[in-house]
């Protein structure tokens, strides 16, 4: 009978640097998921402040509505020419 030796069910000694490799692997990914979604809430609380500040009228909220009637618009016209 041949005795088969298959790489993946051998027993590898442990290692920091694979642990560190992973580890970084993982905080990578991590940051590729999350840094765009936290760079786009910062502009867009960035350009709502910068709206409201626009305004000379006090009405809470007029920022928020533009920039989201805003951001509409350009997903409108970007879909136009997709």
């Amino acid at each position: 009978m041949t005795n088969y030796s298959d790489k993946r069910t051998e027993e590898r000694p442990f290692s920091f640097y694979a642990l560190f490799r992973q580890l970084l692997g993982y905080f990578f990914t991590g940051l590729a998921i999350l840094l765009p979604s936290g760079l786009s809430a910062y502009v867009v609380y960035r350009v709502v402040v910068a709206v409201d500040s626009l305004f000379a009228l006090s009405f809470p909220g007029l920022g928020l509505v533009v920039v989201i009637f805003l951001i509409t618009c350009v997903g409108l016209l970007a879909s136009l020419f997709v």
